[in-house]
């Protein structure tokens, strides 16, 4: 039996494609990469003509969200695992930020259109979109500190690499971020239309604004 090391296990499991399955399990091995007892080093395997495992087993335990970090400078939400998650099966939907452990008062946000990365990773990271940049900036007391930054997900929010998914994070348990960035840019005024016939004048600007300010 070979006990691999931290290093090596992570390089395997975030590898695509490799050790998910029996079917994604191949092992090839170099001359004289065991030696027996009298020191006859083992016959080569080719990676042409690699041996599949005769058995597989995935962990048994369910990969949980472990840590989260916002930070709205760069509109990025980054949340860590215990496992590692298949970027192909997040499902942005299943996200929700919110303002404190348990919703009140309508002070959570469910992302409907940000982006992940791509990348096998114990880690993964959201590009908050305009769309939930905006829906997060204007519901009530959320994200305005590290205190106010929570965050839910569902169980189908994504699946580890062994095909399960990972453990919900309910209102009422939500995890607090342990690293908050605010958004200190400067709303710029984008673009404006003039409406004689109503006397009006509509202003559009890269950021939420105070109506009152």
């Amino acid at each position: 039996t070979v006990l691999l090391n931290q290093a090596d296990s992570t390089a395997i499991l975030t590898s695509a494609g490799l050790a998910s399955n029996a079917n994604t399990t191949w092992l090839s091995i170099s001359q004289g990469g065991v030696l027996d007892q009298a020191g006859n080093g083992v016959i080569a395997i080719s990676e042409s003509g690699a041996m599949q495992a005769s058995q597989f087993a995935a962990p048994r335990v369910f990969t949980q969200l472990v840590n989260a970090s916002l930070d709205l400078q760069s509109a990025e939400l980054v949340l860590s695992f215990s496992g590692v998650v298949d970027p192909a099966t997040i499902k942005i939907q299943g996200l929700t930020v919110q303002g404190s452990r348990q919703s009140s008062g309508g002070n959570a946000y469910t992302l409907v259109s940000s982006t992940t990365s791509s990348a096998r990773s114990y880690s993964v990271i959201v590009t908050l979109s305009s769309l939930d940049l905006f829906g997060i900036s204007v519901a009530p007391n959320t994200a305005r500190s590290l205190a106010t930054s929570w965050v839910v997900l569902t169980a189908s929010f994504a699946s580890d690499i062994f095909g399960n998914d990972i453990v919900a994070v309910s209102d009422g348990k939500a995890l607090q971020v342990s690293y908050y960035v605010p958004r200190t840019l400067l709303p710029a005024l984008l673009s404006f239309a003039t409406n004689m016939s109503a006397a009006s004048l509509a202003l559009t600007f890269s950021d939420p604004i105070d109506l009152v300010s």
